[in-house]
């Protein structure tokens, strides 16, 4: 059986999402295998169509021939009818030639092609990514581009892309372009990341979309970039920018301008002039004529001899030829809520003051992004950030310390009426409050976190060990010390009520579950009149079945019973072997005893 190419990307996509990464790579090899074998017989029967069609033009004329010097011999009559039925054999046997090539010339096409595409990369990134094994992604990028180049060359395209050729092909996307970015930054290689971002724009011929750059930003915001850097790369986002072509496009857009600029003059000059006027080639509106469709088929030859075996693409708007400035015009592109995450994530970084915050902000506002539990919790992050938070609690007494407290107090106000926003859409997390806490921690209001962690435990809102931990060590960088053992018992206690949860939920779902699997036996004791005996024992079937004593010997029995299933089949498949030798064994002493016979 022959798979094609989406079987084997389904099959790539289930390996990747259990991180088997050998069998990724090992369908991977099975499809180029396969799209060379494609390869090489849609070459065969290339040359064999083409053979086949030497040998009947070279039938049809040695007939042809034949034909034309009987008829020279026979009657006019007899010439007559043979010539009559050599047209009409000549119209059936040309038609079903015509229709057998054109059946063999489209049957290459519905073979469906193996070769690996956008989906295939994206997998093996996937699998690369779960199995911890980022170290691969480079060479999976340079086999990717490698396939594209010998794909070009084999299809004659010129080499680089231009910024915007490479959408589309077979084994290109900014998607994947992107699954490349994103999983370089998740692994811990931010650098990497930016090289693929170039890499894809030079080598792949891609124009970056929002996604892509979201990606990017992301990377530099996990690299700790300086936020200039972050912002000069959104503002080339939002605002589009111009990216040069390749040499041997200018070249040719040069060439196309300079032929354009000579016919238009042709075609500009009276009647009497130019290279038709009288004694020099003749003139009047026929020479007219003839220049203009002289100049026409120039322009539409050159173009033809330059691009005929190239795929034309939709590029943007390319500059003028004449100002020796081409260029591709990327247009510009919305941010989203992913944009600005990224931003205020390296504003935090980069202990920005309370200024750049409100410029990004500010920018959130004018592109219509509303906040989020992502971008609420970044914001807050970023307030708590700022160097007039922290230049409060070090501030004295006097104008200086007036100013520092009036300043703390507006980064206070600020994080309040986020955090209000956040609660109030229902999109307040864990780490939306332990942020707004440390906060407060930051300002030196410990009444104002206890507060917030009150309003946590109360809402319902567990927060992980790690949480905890980043809002004690807040504290104590606050030099709040009376803090710490109160929020260790909170932590504590919200561990606990966690676990208990967890337990009630499982006894719960095992309850459930033993009431689901017993519904027979139930009717069966209440017809037979021990209706009270067998809901007793009903029940504490099922409090032991939620024990850990009950878990472990259920998994001991299912253990069990898996083995003895495998054994099973082991000692049938074992069987099954004896019985094919033995039946191979008596018919090859039948065969030897017919040969002795």
């Amino acid at each position: 059986m022959t798979l094609n190419r989406y079987a084997y990307n389904c099959m790539a996509h289930l390996a990747s999402l259990h991180g088997a990464l050998d069998d990724t790579l090992l369908l991977y090899n099975m499809m180029r295998s396969e799209a060379r074998q494609q390869q090489q017989r849609h070459r065969q029967q290339q040359q064999q169509q083409q053979l086949q069609q030497a040998a009947a033009t070279a039938t049809a004329g040695t007939a042809a021939g034949g034909a034309a010097a009987q008829r020279e011999e026979a009657e006019p009559e007899a010439a007559a009818d043979e010539s009559v039925g050599a047209a009409f054999s000549g119209s059936q046997g040309g038609h079903s030639s015509h229709n057998g090539a054109a059946y063999r010339s489209h049957a290459p096409e519905l073979t469906l092609d193996c070769s690996p595409d956008a989906y295939t990369y994206s997998a093996l990134v996937r699998a690369a990514v779960t199995a911890g094994r980022g170290d691969l992604l480079p060479a999976l990028f340079n086999e990717m581009a490698a396939s594209q180049r010998a794909a070009d060359r084999a299809a004659g395209r010129p080499r680089p892309l231009a910024p915007g050729e490479g959408e589309g092909r077979l084994g290109l996307s900014t998607e994947v372009w992107g699954h490349f970015i994103s999983a370089a930054s998740r692994t811990g290689q931010p650098e990497l990341a930016m090289r693929f971002f170039d890499a894809g724009i030079a080598e792949l011929g891609l124009l970056p979309t929002t996604p892509i750059y979201n990606a990017a930003l992301a990377a530099m915001a996990r690299a700790g970039r300086p936020l200039p850097e972050l912002m000069s790369l959104y503002r080339e986002m939002v605002g589009g920018c111009s990216r040069p072509l390749p040499q041997h496009q200018q070249q040719l857009q040069q060439q196309q301008h300079q032929q354009q600029q000579a016919a238009a003059a042709a075609a500009a000059a009276p009647d009497g002039a130019g290279p038709g006027a009288p004694g020099r080639g003749g003139g009047g509106p026929a020479a007219t004529r003839r220049r203009r469709r002289a100049a026409a088929a120039a322009v539409a030859t050159a173009a033809a001899a330059a691009g005929g075996e190239t795929e034309a693409e939709p590029m943007a708007a390319v500059g003028d030829a004449a100002d020796g400035e081409l260029e591709v015009r990327q247009p510009p592109l919305r941010p989203d809520a992913y944009t600005f995450n990224a931003l205020l994530t390296a504003t935090a970084h980069d202990l920005a003051p309370l200024a750049a915050v409100h410029a990004v902000r500010s920018e959130m506002v004018a592109h219509g992004v509303q906040l989020n539990t992502y971008v609420g919790t970044s914001l807050i992050n970023a307030l708590r950030k700022t160097p007039e938070l922290s230049r409060a609690g070090g501030a004295g007494a006097g104008a200086a310390g007036g100013s520092a407290a009036a300043g703390a107090a507006a980064v206070v106000s600020e994080a309040e009426a986020v955090m209000s926003e956040l609660v109030a859409g229902g999109a307040a997390s864990a780490t939306s409050y332990i942020c707004m806490a440390a906060l407060y921690a930051s300002a030196r209001q410990p009444g104002d976190v206890l507060r917030v962690v009150r309003e946590m435990v109360a809402g319902g809102v567990v927060a992980d060990g790690s949480s905890w931990e980043f809002l004690v060590a807040a504290a104590e960088d606050a030099g709040l010390y009376g803090l710490v053992p109160q929020l260790q018992r909170a932590a504590e206690a919200q561990a606990c009520a966690a676990e208990q949860a967890a337990a009630a939920a499982a006894a719960e779902t095992s309850r459930r579950r033993q009431q689901a699997r017993q519904p027979g036996q139930g009717q069966g004791q209440r017809q037979s009149g021990e209706l009270g005996v067998g809901a007793v024992e009903g029940a504490g079937d099922a409090v032991w079945r939620a024990s850990e004593e009950g878990q472990r010997e259920r998994a001991e029995v299912e253990k069990r019973r898996v083995g003895e299933y495998f054994d099973r089949m082991g000692a049938e498949s074992r069987q099954r072997q004896d019985e094919w030798q033995q039946r191979r064994q008596q018919q090859q002493q039948q065969h030897r005893q017919q040969q002795q016979h």
